[in-house]
């Protein structure tokens, strides 16, 4: 039995959608908010934080996500539990939208930032806005929350953190998280796609 040209065009499509689909996720509405791939022996789940979760989460006083530059930042909990040894340098990491690209604020960067902006130095004081606030409460919740700049994994290990990107002008809109995955000699395993609601 023949197949017509346009049934066959129809069944490639959904063959690729079928194959190639595992590559991308999209972060749909559910209890936790969180979406998760697995790719070529490497899990990974996201959670996008809005401003109402990383106050709920951090509160308001001695939270460094909602103060950053111009705005809160845009926040992702992450956990990669693999099969096999990998690298991730957060670094590499790039959030798209059509206001921008951005690169990740890394735990250097925001430890950097917060460790000067609450340094209380001689004839100096605090901004008034975090006069209350405590250096090193905010400086061990950092160490203790936000992805390391740079990762060795080990296979059935588990890391869990904060990737951060400064906020778009317009903060609203679709977006897509690109997270690479290394092995241990740096050569690329896969490239993660997430499509997000911002």
């Amino acid at each position: 039995m023949k197949v017509k040209p346009i049934v066959s065009i129809f069944l490639i499509l959904v063959f690729s959608i079928i194959f190639v689909g595992g590559t991308r996720a999209f972060s749909e509405s559910s209890a936790t908010g969180e979406t998760t791939v697995t790719q070529k022996g490497v899990q990974i789940s996201f959670q996008y934080l809005d401003k109402k979760m990383l106050f709920n989460r951090y509160g308001n006083r001695n939270n460094p996500f909602i103060f950053y530059g111009t705005g809160p930042l845009i926040a992702f909990d992450v956990s990669v539990e693999p099969t096999v040894d990998i690298r991730i340098e957060t670094g590499d990491a790039v959030l798209e939208s059509a206001h921008g690209i951005r690169e990740p604020v890394t735990k250097s960067e925001i430890t950097q930032y917060w460790g000067y902006r609450l340094r209380k130095r001689a004839g100096g004081r605090v901004s008034s806005q975090f006069s209350n606030w405590s250096q090193r409460y905010v400086l061990e919740l950092l160490d203790a929350h936000v992805m390391s700049d740079a990762m060795l994994i080990r296979s059935q290990g588990e890391q869990r953190g904060l990737l951060l990107f400064e906020s778009f002008r317009t903060r609203k809109g679709n977006a897509t998280l690109k997270l690479p995955v290394y092995d241990k000699s740096s050569n690329l395993i896969h490239q993660f796609e997430f499509d997000i609601l911002l």
